[in-house]
């Protein structure tokens, strides 16, 4: 039987839904008209940027020309090497396993400045995408002008390169959609709430058998999204301890139905197992024990 304990008391009771996963995806935009310099920190693959524009470097560089709202940033080579430009999309610090298809448009230009010409022959500037950062695909080159190019991937990660001369790029935008992915959760590697942070809405998370405690295992918060968090072994295996007061998981974010907590046991709260708060998701398959608040010390709100 499903335990539920309720405050002190150690009322049983049993709670049961139906569990219905989301299907919804994410998406996820960048835009960079290189007013500013972010393109320096948000790139993964870079030649030297020439900022101090004094004396040109014995290499390939990138540079800006232009100013305000017609500012771009320019690729020149040397000798036989072409300047590098690379991102892998989207720019986050965590990333989950999940697949992701989009669009990356971009001006391409081929100007000529003080610092450029395009004689005797135009400059060149070339593309080239990549599902791993590994694997890349044949260099294809870029005309003049607004420019489309795909970008996927199955783990998560897309990414692409842009090598060049005399040739530079303007309006980078970037737009992914994803689709639902499966995150897992083990001792040692990471926590719970690590997990919800990075899930997006459809997502589900799996945390593995074991006993979790601490910060980011205790006072778990969905923050409204509409994830599944389970076990894979059940709730007499997987097991919320908590510390002195503190909660096993907090629901204060709106949270539906199609937010879907199940198969924990959650035990030793003293400020209630489970709280909700202007919010009703889905609790199934969980064990609730030595749980105490003022009202509510198994489920309060």
């Amino acid at each position: 039987m499903t335990r539920l304990g309720f405050g002190q008391f150690g009322l049983i009771a049993l709670l049961t839904a139906i569990l219905a996963g989301a299907a919804a995806g994410a998406d996820s935009r960048y835009t960079d008209s290189f007013s500013a310099d972010d393109a320096k920190e948000d790139s993964c693959i870079q030649s030297l940027f020439w900022l101090d524009q004094a004396t040109p470097p014995p290499g390939p560089y990138l540079f800006y020309v232009g100013t305000g709202g017609s500012r771009q940033l320019a690729f020149m080579g040397y000798q036989n090497q072409l300047a590098e430009l690379g991102y892998c999309f989207p720019i986050t610090t965590v990333r989950t396993q999940r697949v992701v298809k989009g669009w990356l448009t971009v001006d391409v230009s081929f100007p000529t400045t003080a610092t450029i010409s395009q004689y005797p022959q135009q400059g060149q500037l070339l593309y080239s995408t990549s599902g791993d950062g590994v694997a890349w695909s044949v260099a294809q080159p870029l005309n003049a002008g607004r420019r489309q190019i795909p970008i996927e991937s199955v783990s998560g990660t897309a990414y692409i390169r842009f090598s060049g001369t005399r040739a530079a790029i303007d309006n980078l935008d970037v737009s992914l959609s994803s689709q639902a992915a499966t995150i897992y959760v083990s001792q040692g590697s990471g926590t719970i709430q690590a997990a919800i942070n990075a899930a997006v809405n459809g997502d589900v998370i799996e945390v593995r058998r074991g006993t979790y405690s601490g910060p980011g295992n205790q006072d778990i918060e969905f923050g409204g999204k509409a994830i599944t968090l389970r076990s894979t072994d059940g709730p007499e295996s997987t097991i919320i301890n908590v510390s002195a007061g503190h909660r096993g998981f907090y629901f204060r974010g709106g949270e539906g139905a199609d937010s879907i907590l199940s198969g924990f046991t959650i035990q030793n709260a003293q400020t209630a197992g489970i709280y909700c708060e202007y919010s009703s998701p889905t609790i199934s398959n969980c064990i609730i024990q030595n749980c105490r608040a003022d009202v509510g010390g198994g489920i309060g709100g």
